[in-house]
C-alpha cells in the first residue's frame, strides 16, 4: 500500500539537484557564497509524506507527496511539552504541499520532477508562491550526463523592485578515466527577473534580468579507502548581482573506514 512517513526537518522532495553529475558533486556545492534560489522544499519543516510502493508501477515509476500543516514552526511540531508556534500569516501562506515523481524508463536513464505550492494565510496578493523542477540523467559506458531545470516564483504583495522569478538551467558531464580517477564539467545558469516600478508617464513597468553562471571543473582520485578531490568553480554575476565575480578552489580528502 505504500509508506507513510513523519519528518522533522528532513525528507527532501526537491528534484533540483537530481540531474547532478560531478566527480565530487554539483558545482553549486562549491560556489562560495553564491546561493541559487530554487524555491520550496518540505524538508525545512515538520511534514508528513506518502510514498507509493516500490516496483509496483511500470518503468520504475514512483510518486511521493509531502504536506506541511504549519509553515514556520521548525521547533518540532506540537505536543504536551511543546506547544509550537501559532500558524503565521505570511506572504507565502502557512501550509505547503509538494509532489514528486521519478522513473527509470531505460537502463541507465532516470527522470523526474517535483512541484510545490503554499496556501492558507496571506498567499500574496501580487503573486502566489510556487516552485518546481525536472531532470534527466543518463549513464552509459564510462560517461554520465545530466540536465535539470528549476523554476521559482516567490510570494509577494508588491512586485515593484523585487525579483519575481528565478529560472535555472543546469547540465554536466562526468567521465570515469579508470576505476580510480573521475573528472567532470558542469554549468549552472540561474536567471533572476526583477520588476521595476512604473516610471512617470509610462504605461507599464520594466523588467531587469540578471544571470548568474556557475562553471565547475572537478577531479576525484581514489586510493584505497581515501578519495582525494579538487574542484575549481567560477561564478559570474554571483547572487544575481551584475559584476560580482567569485572563484573558489577546493582541495579535499575523504576517508572510508
Amino acid at each position: 500500500m505504500g509508506t507513510i512517513g513523519f519528518f522533522d526537518g528532513e525528507g527532501s522532495l526537491h528534484s533540483n539537484l537530481a540531474w547532478g553529475v560531478g566527480a565530487l558533486g554539483t558545482g553549486s556545492d562549491y560556489a562560495g557564497t553564491m546561493t541559487i534560489n530554487y524555491g520550496n522544499d518540505v524538508d525545512s519543516e515538520a511534514n508528513i509524506q506518502y510514498h507509493t510502493p516500490a516496483d509496483v508501477l511500470p518503468f520504475g515509476l514512483s510518486a511521493k507527496v509531502g504536506y506541511v500543516p504549519n509553515v514556520g514552526d521548525q521547533t518540532g511540531g506540537n505536543d504536551f511539552k511543546n506547544t509550537g508556534a501559532i500558524n503565521p500569516v505570511v506572504e507565502g501562506g502557512n501550509k505547503l504541499t509538494q509532489y514528486r515523481v521519478d522513473a527509470t524508463p531505460l537502463d541507465g536513464l532516470s527522470i523526474g520532477a517535483d512541484y510545490a505550492t503554499e496556501s492558507g494565510g496571506d498567499t500574496g496578493t501580487a503573486q502566489q508562491e510556487e516552485s518546481g523542477a525536472y531532470y534527466a540523467k543518463y549513464a552509459f559506458g564510462n560517461f554520465k550526463v545530466g540536465y535539470g531545470k528549476s523554476l521559482y516564483a516567490p510570494a509577494m504583495t508588491n512586485k515593484d523592485g523585487f525579483f519575481t522569478m528565478y529560472e535555472t538551467d543546469s547540465y554536466g558531464i562526468e567521465f570515469a578515466v579508470n576505476d580510480q580517477l573521475s573528472i567532470s564539467y558542469s554549468k549552472e545558469k540561474s536567471e533572476g527577473t526583477k520588476d521595476n516600478a512604473i516610471a512617470d508617464g509610462a504605461s507599464s513597468d520594466t523588467k531587469t534580468k540578471t544571470e548568474s553562471d556557475i562553471t565547475s571543473l572537478q577531479a576525484a582520485y581514489v586510493i584505497g579507502g581515501a578519495t582525494i578531490g579538487i574542484a575549481q568553480t567560477e561564478t559570474s554575476d554571483a547572487d544575481y548581482t551584475a559584476g560580482k565575480e567569485e572563484k573558489v578552489t577546493v582541495l579535499s580528502i575523504a576517508m572510508a573506514f
